[in-house]
């Protein structure tokens, strides 16, 4: 609760429609409601871990960028997910949120370069 909270004060003047939930059930009820470009997912959640949800977004959602939020204990789960390509990044806690703000940024000019580029070699062909 204090996470979604800290995460809600840190993006309140930032230009991006910003979802919250409070377990996994709630996020996916708002990824089939919503089209979300970008989750960050905590690793301890209640019900379904921020792993396993992660990993049914993206086989229901391969388009949606996937980010863990974590402690140093959830190491390991950490890495199975970055090895398996369940997330794309993580973001360990605690966490500055100016640095939080500028990742999510960079992410999203990355993510506009890559479909550029993919664009221009579909042209070149």
């Amino acid at each position: 609760m204090n996470i979604l909270k800290a995460l809600n004060r840190a993006f309140l003047d930032e230009d991006y429609e910003v979802f919250f939930a409070q377990n996994a059930e709630e996020a996916l009820k708002i990824m089939e409601e919503s089209h979300i470009d970008l989750i960050i997912s905590d690793m301890r959640m209640p019900n379904i871990s921020g792993f396993e949800l992660l990993k049914i977004i993206k086989q229901r959602y391969p388009s949606t960028i996937r980010v863990i939020l974590s402690g140093y204990a959830d190491e390991n789960l950490v890495f199975r997910a970055l090895q398996t390509n369940i997330a794309k990044l993580c973001i360990l806690k605690p966490w500055d949120n100016e640095r939080l703000k500028q990742i999510i940024r960079n992410i999203f000019e990355l993510e506009d370069l890559m479909k550029a580029l993919t664009l221009s070699v579909k042209r070149c062909f």
